[in-house]
């Protein structure tokens, strides 16, 4: 991730010797558990993750300075445990270690436990992400580090199984009473690491971008690309929306056969097969094997917003109806399923949902069915279709039971015959009987963004008002709600605010709230907008740097600010801001926009170079700089143009922005570039060059020479 080799930890591998693969087992700790006071302080806190172990018997802190105190007062370790509410193994940690007494004794004895949300706290998962990363090569959640009083990590992993846990904690207990100096030098060591990662100054030499960096993103495709399923690499396969939306904007400009099927494939893979829910819409996380059959059922608003905008594209790109019907379904499931009463979107579904007349919870078990249930719920024509279109059998596809997933000799229309559709409707009714799985109702600001700009995206492209005005309503949310004293917050659940807005809240707000004015020019959008910009501006800058930071700084806790430039699962902030500020340079003279976009790009440049697969929004922003991008500027009656607005919505074009020349806006470039032209036209420019006016989208030449 950071191109620097692991670090040779010596108490990490001194502990990783001491464990073993056979954990040694301790006395029975009981006798002192009966002098241990059980002060649980998670009931207060307005996190789902959270409030899901408040009543473990772990004397578990929220983060914050009250448990570094601790810490320091005890002079014992902090344990930090990072997940979030709908995450499967931190379910079954909590199950196996956390609930229990022999365990919550080994951490309340020996150190101070501080549980996080990732969700609600990300700048604090990344940054001790980044050392679970070098310490074991890999991460996830949840995520288990040792820190010392001051917050500075020795040693640190994921999920661990009850006895090794015990025993990894009596050792480190062990070391840390023995040897606590050795443990701080190395402690030391990894913290010097992570502000080097995060905060080192390097050089900007002048970076000069080339074709090269385009060239070694496809290559790295074309290398990894798995011919026969679609996806990129082994098992698991994710969704690589931001990947695939490359891929589309270099054939857009070059239709090579080998990139259409790259991204069909794909595209297919996903959204045939298991990973997507064939009966209510929407996708779940990724799957777990490489046909795309065994999806980890949980389902991420941000998986799927990012998908839908994807499949948008797919479908302006390509006209194949099936992608524009995968776009609108998992729309819908949007608003039907992760959709609060006033407006705002929820953050997940969980994989885990509770086994009928049973006391426990399996994963996959909402979705999945046995056979013989089609066969008591189906009548003979139905369960005779379902079997020749999905992969249907006595046996089942996925421990017993039965994954929908399209046979290989099935299509997507095949779904639409009556048959198929009428053996739907039973199926959802009878897994509306089921207990439906837990819903994380956080609100998160930068998600929420991420939603408001798909459903902006499905509007433009069906002209369906219900997408837009759901994606209105969630802006005005997001505005009354989390936007308090012109201050932006991250969360909000149960009309509790969370903390203070992050970096890509910031970003990925922006982002939406362009979209918006671009589905009917409502310029109050854009004033928000750039308002937010400045705030952003402030908080997170760093002319040292020349990037902008994902915290604000502000937290005693953090031993390091968090440096945001890898696109994971979303944008990163960087990413994200760099597309920002090139399209206010589409609607501004103000030059500045322009620069700050070039300097990240300049910073940047090395390891969009190295690492390109791991930044493609950055190469999509990238390729925007070198394009200078479109602007498609109406000028007149919006009834009047409303035709010729609705076909540059569903027109597949790069770097597009669709404006409206106000003579009372404050975007002086939109109406600059009019002059005294004759309204009811349309005007197309590349930059600050245009095209000579015309009334009608189909006679622009998006392929010819500037005048």
């Amino acid at each position: 991730m950071f191109g620097l080799p692991l670090i040779n930890n010596s108490v990490s591998t001194e502990l990783l010797c001491k464990i073993g693969c056979q954990p040694e087992r301790r006395g029975n700790v009981r006798g002192i558990m009966r002098e241990t006071t059980s002060i649980n302080r998670l009931a207060q806190e307005s996190s789902p993750y959270l409030l899901q172990h408040k009543t473990n018997p772990v004397n578990w802190f929220a983060w914050g300075e009250e448990a570094f105190a601790e810490a320091v007062k005890r002079n014992c370790p902090v344990f930090l445990s990072v997940g979030y509410s709908t995450c499967h193994w931190c379910h079954v940690m909590e199950k196996e270690s956390f609930e229990s007494e022999q365990v919550a004794q080994v951490l309340n004895e020996s150190f101070v436990a501080v549980k996080v949300d990732r969700e609600e706290r990300p700048e604090v998962d990344d940054l001790y992400m980044a050392v679970i990363q070098q310490l074991t090569g890999s991460g996830g959640w949840p995520m288990s580090v040792w820190l010392t009083p001051q917050g500075e990590p020795f040693f640190g992993g994921t999920y661990y199984p009850k006895e090794q846990f015990i025993s990894l904690n009596q050792k480190i207990s062990e070391v840390w009473q023995k040897s606590s100096e050795k443990v701080r030098e190395d402690a030391a060591q990894l913290t010097d690491f992570l502000r080097i990662v995060n905060e080192g100054v390097t050089p900007v030499k002048e970076a000069h971008f080339t074709s090269e960096i385009n060239h070694r993103f496809i290559d790295s495709h074309e290398q990894s690309f798995d011919s026969a399923k679609g996806g990129f690499g082994s098992a698991p396969k994710f969704p690589q929306t931001m990947n695939l939306q490359v891929l589309m904007n270099h054939y857009f400009e070059n239709p090579k056969e080998n990139l259409k099927e790259m991204i069909l494939k794909t595209l297919d893979g996903m959204c045939l097969r298991g990973m997507y829910d064939h009966l209510c819409g929407g996708f779940h996380r990724y799957s777990v094997d490489e046909n795309w059959l065994v999806p980890h059922f949980e389902k991420m608003l941000y998986d799927n917003a990012l998908l839908i905008q994807t499949y948008c594209d797919a479908y302006r790109l390509f006209k194949r109806s099936q992608d524009l019907q995968v776009a609108c379904e998992t729309a819908d499931y949007i608003l039907r399923e992760m959709t609060d009463s006033e407006g705002g979107f929820y953050s997940a579904q969980d994989a885990d949902s509770l086994v009928c007349n049973e006391d426990f919870k399996e994963e996959g078990y909402f979705c999945t069915y046995t056979f013989d249930e089609l066969k008591e719920n189906l009548d003979e024509e139905e369960l005779k279709a379902l079997k020749e279109t999905f992969d249907v059998s006595n046996e089942g596809n996925f421990e017993g039971r039965i994954i929908l997933s399209l046979k290989k000799s099935s299509s997507w229309e095949d779904k639409n015959s009556p048959a198929i559709q009428s053996s739907f409707l039973k199926l959802k009714s009878l897994r509306l009987k089921r207990q439906e799985p837990h819903k994380d109702d956080k609100v998160i600001t930068a998600w929420n963004g991420l939603a408001i700009s798909a459903l902006a995206q499905v509007y433009m492209v069906t002209q369906d008002v219900k997408y837009l005005e759901a994606a209105k309503r969630a802006a005005l949310f997001i505005k009354d709600k989390l936007y308090k004293e012109n201050t932006l917050h991250r969360t909000w659940r149960a009309e509790v605010l969370g903390k203070a807005a992050y970096c890509d809240d910031y970003a990925l707000l922006i982002k939406a709230l362009i979209d918006l004015y671009q589905c009917d020019f409502d310029s109050s959008y854009l004033s928000w907008a750039f308002e937010l910009q400045n705030q952003q501006d402030q908080l997170f800058w760093s002319e040292e740097h020349d990037l902008y930071f994902r915290d604000s700084g502000n937290d005693s806790c953090l031993i390091s600010r968090v440096r945001d430039d890898y696109d994971g699962v979303t944008p990163s902030s960087n990413s994200q801001s760099v597309e920002n500020l090139l399209l206010f340079s589409c609607l501004c003279e103000d030059d500045t926009f322009y620069k700050k976009a070039e300097k990240i790009l300049r910073r940047s440049a090395e390891q969009l170079s190295k690492h390109p697969m791991s930044r493609p929004k950055m190469i999509e922003s990238l390729d925007f700089l070198w394009s200078s991008g479109l602007q498609l500027i109406f000028n007149g009656s919006v009834s009047e143009l409303k035709s010729e607005v609705a076909k540059a919505h569903q027109s597949f074009l790069p770097f597009k922005l669709l404006g409206w020349a106000d003579k009372q806006s404050s975007f002086a470039l939109l109406n600059n570039k009019w002059e005294e032209k004759e309204e009811g036209q349309l005007l197309l420019c590349r930059g600050k060059q245009c095209f000579p006016a015309t009334r009608y989208f189909d006679e622009l030449n998006f392929g010819g020479d500037l005048p």
